[in-house]
This record gives C-alpha cells, structure tokens and sequence, in this order.
C-alpha cells in the first residue's frame, strides 16, 4: 500500500514538473519569437512574460532595457541627423551667400559702360565678400580643431589682468569706429590664472566682437576676483531684441538669433567661447534680465598667488 502510495505521488509530482517544463519552454519559444521580432522588424516593444518564474521575468527586464537604451539611442541619432542636415544647410547658405555676391560684382566688373569709381567700388565689395569667406573658413577650420578630442591646451600661471588689458587696447580703434566708450571695471593688481594664453585671448576676442556686433548700447567690461578663489570675467551689453529661447541656445554650434542669417558670421564665436572656456576648466553662464544680456566665465585662481 505504501508503494501504491510513492507511486502515485512520484506520478503527481512528476506531472507537475512535466506541465511546469513544457509552459516554460512555451514561454521560451514566445521570447524567442519576440526577441526576432524584434531584431527583424525593429519593432522596439518590449517583452511581455505572463508567468511568475523569478529568472524569467530577470532575463525579459534585462532585454527591456537593452532594448529601451536601443530605443534612445535610436531617437538621439534622428534628432542628431535632423540638427546635422539643418547645420549644413546653413553652413552652404554662409558660403554661398558672399560667393554669389563676388561672383556677381565679377561679371559687372566686365560690363563695357563700367567707369572707374564704379570699378573700384565693386572691387571694394568684392575684397569684403572675400574677408567673409575667408573668415567663416577659418572658423570652420577652428572648430574641427578644437572639437577634435586630440587638442590640447597649454595651461600655465598667467596674469589675467595684463592679458585682457591688451587685448581691450588692441580693440581701442574698433570701439571708437563703432561710436562706443565701454565701461571698463578692471582689478588694480594681477590675477593669475591657470590658463592657456591664445585660448584665453581667443575668448576675450570672440566676447567683445559678439558684444560689438549685436550690442544695441552701452557695453560693460568686468574683471574681478573673489574670496572663494573664483575670478569672474563678464560683458554685458543692451539686448532688448533678445528672446530667452535666443539665450538658451546662444553656445549652441551654428547658432543665430539672426533666423535669417544676413550677418556675415557662421554662429560659431560663442561656441568656439564655451568649448575653450570648459577645456581650462571655466565655467560660462549667460543671462538675460531686463534688457541686458551678460555673459559671464568663471576660472579657479592660482591658489596662494597675489601680486
């Protein structure tokens, strides 16, 4: 009797095991087919388990997820794409814009009734179409320079004061053909920085022509150091035709407020700004209130250094 008894539970049990083996295989063959519909068909719907088995239901969040991190992968390429085709879009319209205009002075320039001052002003026009290109070149070539992973920056301990004094001398004609007298706040003593010279002289450059070409008054120029060891570089120009949306994306390659890119710049000077001012850890902030528009980059002084 007690054998009739094993027998028939190692039968149940047996029977049980059985079901549980063929539903799982079942199940099995069901992830299988969607893990293929998948890949096949790229279908990017995650797997579905309608059993409690533990190991499972791991392996369908383990797939998920690879399959949730395809799925961004997958939506940040599209949206890549479409900011690279509106990015060549622009960069051929910045090219081909001042090259039709030279193209088109050229053959006025073979016209017979052509007289001498019309002749030397078209030259005069063609001379400026072509610092355009040639200026818009040389920022496209910066930009694959210093976007490359390899460039490097030669870091050492440099008097901030001094250098931006030069360069706001260097620009002293600019700001008188432009009809503006800056105000200009600069500490009476060096400050050194852990920074690299043309970079940095890059960076004021690219600051002060962006303030002159879209200031709509008054600039304002600041240098100061603070106790916490920070010191803080800032412009601040008149902007009332600015949106913050325009301010939000102002360090974004390629970037104009000007939609319809009349000017003669490529949108690259703030975003040469930005990457420069990170690759010796700087950190840039721009804001808009009240009409005025400042930008500001913050640097870590050399500790213990004070002249």
């Amino acid at each position: 009797m007690l054998w009739k008894l094993l027998f028939a539970g190692m039968a149940v049990v047996s029977f049980i095991l059985a079901t549980r083996l063929l539903f799982l295989k079942k199940q099995i063959r069901n992830v299988t087919a969607q893990i293929e519909r998948h890949v096949k068909h790229d279908t990017r719907e995650t797997i579905k388990i309608s059993l409690g088995d533990r190991d499972l239901e791991k392996l369908a969040c383990q797939v998920n997820s690879v399959i949730s991190e395809h799925k961004q992968i997958y939506i940040n390429a599209r949206n890549h794409e479409g900011k690279l085709k509106n990015q060549i879009a622009d960069i051929s319209h910045d090219l081909k814009t001042p090259l039709s205009a030279v193209k088109g002075f050229v053959q006025l320039l073979r016209g017979d009734n052509l007289t001498e001052l019309q002749g030397e002003k078209f030259l005069e026009i063609i001379e400026q179409k072509t610092d355009v290109l040639n200026n818009l070149i040389s920022d496209f070539f910066e930009l694959s320079v210093i976007d490359s992973d390899d460039y490097t920056l030669n870091l050492e301990e440099t008097d901030a004061t001094s250098m931006v004094t030069k360069v706001l001398l260097s620009y002293y004609s600019v700001f008188a053909e432009k009809g503006q007298k800056p105000h200009i706040e600069l500490p009476d003593h060096a400050l050194y920085l852990m920074i690299d010279r043309i970079a940095f002289q890059r960076i004021m450059q690219n600051l002060l022509s962006n303030a002159l070409r879209y200031a709509e008054g008054e600039i304002q120029i600041c240098l100061k150091g603070a106790e916490n060891g920070i010191a803080v570089f800032s412009i601040r120009n008149e902007a009332v035709s600015l949106s913050d949306e325009d301010v939000e994306h102002l360090f974004d390659r390629f970037y104009r407020a000007d939609k319809s890119r009349t000017g003669t710049n490529a949108g690259l000077g703030l975003y040469i700004v930005k990457t420069l001012a990170e690759k010796m850890n700087a950190r840039i902030e721009a804001e808009l209130k009240s009409g005025w528009l400042s930008i500001s980059i913050s640097f870590p002084m050399v500790e213990g250094k004070k002249d």
